[in-house]
């Protein structure tokens, strides 16, 4: 579903400001993430930072150091080169979110910004000696750690540390769940989460040792993985989430990653604990036993400001971020089904539900509010009809006392005197008063009609047809042209008096108004319908128009013509330049930077650039975009001060150009994989054929039988290796011409697997192997292709047989989850290395060489699965045995009919 946008991306060049660059303030704070600000905890630190000295007037800016993502000293040393050249001068004051932030920057504070003074946060008690240990993940064994007073100690730094309180945590989760038997505890692969890991580990040792401890961590678990764990877990288990960062080298769904704090806890059948604070205010998590980040920002920010006001860093004292307090989301517990009488008092909770008056304070508040305004209103009415009627008296007092007043101004006035007939209609009227304006308009004397009926009157002028309007105390406008045709427009105003029947009535030329207004409405139209050609052309071609104010350093967009449904509504129209310059990829700032640098100096008239951009309120991901910009306006010495643009939304055509790319790269791949094919299928049956030929004219020249014999086995080996190439080549081509046949009928799964059983004994021809249908249900009807099942555990039996030189081999079925059934081949052969499970499926894979086969035998496995709707997959543990299995869903072997009996 489409939605406003609500966010524009056309402004997300203003991350140009660059050409601003040379003339900003110098006096600055810069505050490094080891990682980034994706995460709760280190934005909301940062935000606090942020505006506490924002308003104090001193500016901070930010940078995230993508530690993780570092492989190399190479590496970081152009991390450390990135940071000087985007920050030339140094900073007043540099605040380090984490250790390895500040690992990596320490030789920076060796050399340029060797008086700079230094804070980091989050800090623990030691730290790697060695980069390189920290980069590589080498962080077990002894010597791999120094104190961190101790290497700290040459520079000009202090620390906040915010220690792991897993013990509180612990105690916390046993007294919410009393029956605990586990303690599950989520991490990463980073040098924080190693340290997390480890204390937890003794921790559990010298607190817990009754309790089981399971570690999650991304080295040894996918997300999808993680979260089918998760919900798997009874009550017994305590959770506890501490973090979970993916490389993006890693084969993973990248979105489940990105997104597993938002959706943990749906996973979860037991409340989810952290140990600093994530998120709790949403209910993603349950909460812990921490210190609070907004606690530890204020600390953050108190010594930011000691230091700013001339305090030497290394003249204060390590320090506690704070008080660590309990912290707990009361709807997150109740969610996951705890007791509130187990909830501790001295914890500080959220989205605890109102009580009665906090649930209906609205309603309420509404009701008092309707009630004094119905009231209001009624007062308000009843003071305006007062104020009117006072009105209308004073103004009929004054209009027949002041008539003087009235004979000297550009007014009409007349009083006249109704005459009825005897059915009580006006039928005439006697003059008794009139101004001068009437004599001039009119061409007549006050005494050529005063005392006489409108009948009678020497006045031949149409106007005085309006005359005998009855009505009184409403304006009548019409229109009357004089004698050279000059049109006049006139309202008619007429009052009672207090005599019987007599009306004092004022024409009022409106003329130059109702001219002026014409003209105004004549303007007006033109300007609709030149706005409506501005709107149809914008909405048809989806382009942003947007001002960019080079004084105000603002920007002002309009998005009103383009949708997009990765935009969330409500974002403002006006941002700042330093907010549309972090939404930019980074990749493309220094480029954008300098074509607005070009742009600003008079070096070109117009630029056209295409870049990436995120979305404000947006989910990361970068768009790409088309903008056009030339100087709008100049000041008096011909300087730029503001640009005009628009943008163009060009990620669709960009998506265009990457198929269309890869398409090609596609086909290419392809047409190197047929003329591979070609070559191995030739090599594949060339070599049976070969020993076919050659040992049948051996088996011509031999006399010995025993030879003679050897030879003909010879022979048939290669010809059942023949003919099993042959059928994987016409299985192959039927699957990709798409015409893999399926012929599905009622199955015995037990009869099925016994045939299969005793012809797997009767081929397997070494006594030190066991073959054995080991797993079956008491009795299981199933509806699918017969042939093609054999084909696939057939299959897993011959590997099976080949790479197993004693032990057993077992196979059978089970019933899975949903009613699925799942199959296995089990045996305690040679195994498959690790670094080799993901090519087993594929074509002509073979691990060893030298056993017989073509490598089609599992890719068509896999094909025929998937052609069945279910799953394939192998585990295996090298040199113990492999485990090949597929699951087919109910909905593949289940009829129809029957699904309708067993409902």
């Amino acid at each position: 579903m489409m939605r406003k946008v609500s966010v524009l991306f056309f402004f997300l060049f203003v991350c140009f400001s660059g050409w601003a660059g040379d003339t900003r303030e110098k006096d600055y704070v810069l505050v490094l993430n080891s990682v980034n600000f994706s995460e709760v905890w280190t934005k909301s630190l940062y935000q606090n930072i942020r505006d506490e000295l924002t308003s104090g007037g001193i500016r901070v800016e930010a940078e995230e150091l993508w530690v993780p993502a570092i492989k190399t000293l190479e590496e970081a040393e152009e991390r450390r080169g990135w940071l000087l050249g985007r920050h030339l001068t140094p900073p007043r004051a540099v605040v380090f979110i984490g250790d390895p932030g500040w690992i990596v920057c320490q030789p920076l504070f060796d050399a340029e910004w060797k008086d700079v003074p230094v804070v980091i946060c989050y800090s623990r008690d030691s730290i790697p000696v060695h980069l390189e240990d920290l980069l590589h993940g080498d962080l077990e064994g002894e010597g791999k750690f120094i104190s961190t007073r101790e290497e700290t100690a040459p520079y000009n730094l202090t620390v906040l540390k915010q220690p792991f309180y897993i013990k509180e945590t612990i105690e916390l989760i046993r007294r919410l769940q009393p029956g605990i038997k586990k303690i599950a505890f989520i991490s990463d692969g980073r040098y924080i989460s190693a340290v997390a890991r480890e204390e937890m580990t003794y921790v559990m040792k010298q607190e817990f040792p009754h309790l089981e401890l399971e570690m999650l961590c991304s080295l040894d678990v996918t997300t999808e993985q993680l979260l089918d764990t998760l919900m798997c877990y009874d009550r017994g288990v305590g959770i506890i989430y501490y973090s979970w960062f993916m490389g993006r080298n890693q084969a993973e769904n990248h979105y489940l990653a990105d997104n597993i704090q938002k959706i943990i806890f749906g996973f979860a059948d037991t409340p989810v604990f952290t140990l600093s604070e994530m998120d709790i205010e949403t209910g993603a998590f349950a909460g812990g036993y921490f210190i609070s980040v907004q606690e530890f920002g204020s600390r953050v920010v108190q010594t930011l400001r000691e230091i700013l006001n001339g305090k030497t860093a290394s003249d204060i004292p390590f320090q506690m971020g704070g008080t660590p307090r309990m912290y707990l989301n009361y709807h997150h517990l109740v969610h996951h089904g705890i007791d509130p009488d187990r909830f501790p008092s001295n914890a500080v909770y959220f989205q605890v539900p109102p009580d009665f008056l906090q649930r209906y304070k609205i309603y309420i508040v509404i009701g008092i509010a309707l009630i004094i305004l119905l009231g209001a209103i009624v007062l308000m009415r009843f003071h305006v009809i007062l104020q009117r009627q006072r009105l209308r008296a004073r103004e009929i007092q004054l209009l027949s006392q002041y008539r003087r007043l009235v004979d000297n101004m550009p007014v009409i006035y007349m009083r006249k005197q109704l005459i009825y007939d005897l059915k009580g209609n006006v039928f005439d009227f006697v003059f008794h008063d009139v101004n001068v304006s009437f004599e001039k308009v009119f061409h007549c004397s006050r005494e050529q009609i005063v005392g006489k009926r409108l009948s009678e009157a020497d006045v031949h002028n149409q106007l005085l047809d309006y005359m005998m309007n009855k009505e009184t105390g409403r304006v009548a406008s019409f229109v009357f042209p004089e004698e050279n045709n000059r049109i006049r427009y006139y309202d008619k105003l007429s009052f009672p008096t207090s005599e019987k029947d007599m009306l004092d009535v004022f024409f009022i030329d409106r003329t130059e108004e109702y001219l002026a207004s014409q003209n105004t409405k004549r303007h007006q139209a033109s300007l609709e319908k030149l706005n409506r050609r501005y709107e149809l052309v914008l909405g048809a071609t989806r382009l942003i128009p947007w001002t960019w104010d080079l004084l105000k350093k603002t920007i002002n967009y309009d998005i009103q013509y383009v949708s997009l449904d990765h935009c969330m509504a409500g974002a403002p129209n006006i941002i700042t330049e330093d907010e549309g310059y972090m939404l930019v990829h980074p990749d493309d700032r220094d480029r954008m930077r300098n074509a607005y640098r070009d742009l600003i100096y008079k070096r070109a008239d117009i630029i056209q650039e295409e870049y990436r951009a995120r979305l404000i309120n947006g989910n990361g991901e970068y768009f790409w975009f088309q903008s056009f910009v030339i100087v709008g306006e100049k000041d008096g010495e011909g300087h730029p001060t503001m640009l005009v643009g628009g943008s163009l939304l060009i990620d669709e055509r960009k998506k265009m150009e990457e198929e269309l790319v890869k398409a090609k790269e596609a086909a290419e791949v392809s047409n190197h994989l047929k003329s591979a094919f070609l070559a191995n299928m030739s090599h594949e049956i060339r070599t049976p054929l070969n020993a076919i030929v050659g040992f049948s004219n051996v088996l011509a020249y031999t006399e010995d039988e025993n030879e003679r014999r050897e030879y003909i086995k010879i022979i048939e080996n290669n010809n059942t290796l023949l003919l099993q190439l042959i059928g994987d080549i016409l299985d192959l081509s039927k699957i990709e011409a798409g015409v893999f046949e399926f012929v599905y009928s009622k199955i015995n799964l037990n009869v099925l697997l016994t045939e299969i059983e005793q012809t797997a004994r009767m081929r397997l021809k070494n006594d030190s192997v066991v073959v054995e249908f080991a797993d079956y249900l008491p009795e299981c009807m199933i509806y699918s292709d017969a042939n093609r099942l054999m084909q696939v555990v057939n299959n897993f039996l011959t590997n099976a047989m080949k790479f197993t030189s004693c032990g057993s081999i077992r196979f059978g079925y089970k019933l899975g989850k949903n009613n699925s059934l799942y199959f296995y081949v089990s045996d305690t052969g040679c195994g498959i290395p690790e670094d080799k499970l993901k090519e087993v499926f594929g074509r002509f894979v073979k691990l060893n060489s030298f056993q017989q086969g073509t490598g089609l035998g599992l890719s068509i496995c896999e094909s025929i699965v998937t052609k069945l709707g279910g799953q394939i997959g192998v585990d295996s543990v090298f040199g113990k045995g492999s485990t090949f299995w597929f699951i087919l869903p109910e909905s593949s072997w289940k009829k129809k009919e029957d699904a309708s009996k067993a409902s």
